[in-house]
């Protein structure tokens, strides 16, 4: 036989479990993306460790030896991006 504890106990991870789905399923993820693009130097070869931010966001990324970059989880729309060379100071 349960106590009125443990019955109390059940009932509120029961409820908990009911409503944490909601939660997770509430999550708006509906035109989410990424930016991505290569720098590149005047004369055509990969610029590595340049920072690309993502101003509207502050969110930023460094490309690689290759000159890539991604800047993930950004939504759909119109951005305007900061490009810092490698060695140079942000504002």
């Amino acid at each position: 036989m349960l106590s009125f504890r443990t019955f109390r106990a059940s009932i509120g991870l029961v409820l908990a479990c009911s409503v944490l789905p909601a939660t997770l399923v509430a999550q708006d993820t509906t035109g989410v993306g990424a930016i991505t693009g290569a720098i590149t130097r005047q004369d055509g070869s990969p610029a590595p460790d340049v920072a690309v931010c993502v101003i509207e966001t502050s969110q930023c990324a460094v490309s690689g030896p290759d000159g890539r970059f991604r800047i993930p989880d950004v939504r759909g729309g119109a951005y305007r991006l900061e490009i810092t060379p490698a060695g140079a100071a942000r504002d």
